[in-house]
């Protein structure tokens, strides 16, 4: 999967539709000025409840997996590097574990002092626009999977094997507010490359879905479009096992 998923920045794990979850959808939103509707994200996970429970977990090629492990760890951004957190210390009262093809999912808490300002996030997008207090908790971790267990496998919710690579992540938000723009970004790592982002975001308190989309400029050479809006996965979106990214 190529990897430039890599700054799709609120952190990232993943969801779906219709399970054992507290939420309220208020509708979408568009925004206007070309920006796409922004649904109702946000999932509450009460403390001391059960896991979620997720069954039909698959590996890349869409077989079913069965493995039991323990997701212990997740890439976090430090200074401009990636680093290798231990999941506990970075959002505690977390647990993720697969189990055959099913995994058990519960995120706790992220410390206050690893959320960010949202309008530090796209602040050279036009028409950018964020939430005043909006803070986010920011990760860097699109390069081959959010969550990883300490042998190097990792964990993703989306659509495998599609031209245009879409994945579900979760943004916690201090706050309510909305996370808007669009912007062009040249790539760090592919320099033939430029990134189009597109965000418009309706954060609740709490943590949030987040579906991001990416795929090829079908008019113009070496473009990448990106797009990331709140919203609910539909069926269509699984959570695939990675194998061992180094």
């Amino acid at each position: 999967m190529k990897n430039t998923f890599k700054f799709l920045g609120i952190v990232v794990v993943t969801a779906a539709i219709g399970l054992s979850m507290a939420a309220c959808d208020t509708g979408s939103t568009n925004a206007g000025n070309g920006l796409p509707p922004a649904g109702d994200g946000s999932i509450t996970f009460a403390p001391g409840a059960p896991p979620m429970t997720f069954t039909g977990v698959v590996d890349w090629d869409g077989n079913p997996v069965n493995r039991t492990m323990d997701f212990t760890h997740m890439w976090i951004l430090v200074d401009g590097n990636l680093v290798l957190a231990e999941l506990s210390v970075i959002i505690p009262g977390s647990e993720i574990r697969l189990d055959g093809d099913t995994l058990n999912f519960r995120l706790g808490t992220p410390w206050e002092e690893l959320l960010m300002p949202a309008s530090d996030l796209f602040g050279n997008m036009s028409g950018f626009s964020a939430t005043t207090g909006l803070r986010v908790f920011y990760d860097d971790t699109f390069l081959e999977g959010t969550f990883l267990t300490a042998d190097g496998y990792g964990l993703l919710w989306l659509i495998p094997q599609t031209l245009i690579h879409t994945v579900v992540m979760f943004g916690y938000a201090n706050i309510a507010g909305t996370i808007r723009g669009i912007g062009v970004f040249p790539d760090e790592y592919y320099e033939e490359y430029d990134n189009v982002i597109t965000v418009n975001m309706e954060l609740r308190p709490g943590w949030n879905t987040v579906i991001g989309t990416g795929g090829p400029d079908p008019v113009v050479s070496g473009r990448w479009n990106l797009t990331m809006v709140t919203g609910r996965p539909g069926d269509d979106f699984v959570w695939v096992l990675l194998p061992p990214w180094n």
